[in-house]
């Protein structure tokens, strides 16, 4: 068992409680070999592996010494310790981007995802087109897994983006108390 204490490239580091530090390489923290350690895992996290490699000497100036592991499980949050709620309405800011959608940061112990079909009112749209990293969103709360699926899909609270008009104020001329008439366009 140990903690995520960092990324590099590579995938992660970890402190197992030995001299040597740990180190999960990207390749090894699922069972898709194009996951990276940053997608799956956030610095504090507790994992528990599986000793793959004990290098006790550097290989040159690029590999330190370590003990190198295969992550055999994601990590597990108490479902009595979330306080959302499904349909809640909630902000977060994204923090990155994958394949089926984005990662928030919520202000919860899990992290948020917004799937891909649920970043526009256009199922067709991609998190990466429609927002960036450090934009803060407002969504509703389809789902909470507090336990993670196989090796690739975390432990995450899922939203649905909330997509709500703007309009600039200097081109609306009405006035607050006036009366007006209007025509039903939908129900």
């Amino acid at each position: 068992t140990g903690t995520v204490t960092g990324f590099n490239k590579a995938g992660a580091t970890l402190e197992l409680g030995f001299d040597l530090p740990g180190f999960v390489p990207n390749g090894k923290v699922s069972q898709r070999r194009n996951d990276r350690a940053k997608q799956v895992m956030k610095i504090g996290d507790k994992i528990t592996a599986r000793v793959l490699q004990v290098d006790t000497k550097p290989y040159g100036y690029t590999k330190p010494a370590q003990i190198q592991v295969s992550m055999i499980h994601l990590p597990v949050f108490d479902a009595d310790t979330i306080s959302v709620k499904l349909g809640e309405e909630v902000t977060g800011t994204v923090t990155g981007f994958n394949k089926a959608g984005a990662t928030l940061e919520l202000g919860f112990d899990l992290p948020g995802f917004v799937p891909n079909g649920k970043v526009s009112q256009r199922r067709n749209d991609r998190a990466k087109q429609v927002m960036k990293i450090g934009d803060k969103i407002t969504a509703r709360v389809l789902q909470v897994d507090t336990k993670p699926y196989g090796y690739t899909k975390p432990a995450q609270i899922q939203v649905s983006m909330i997509h709500l008009p703007v309009f600039d104020a200097d081109t609306i001329s009405v006035k607050l108390g006036e009366e007006v008439t209007g025509t039903v366009t939908g129900f």
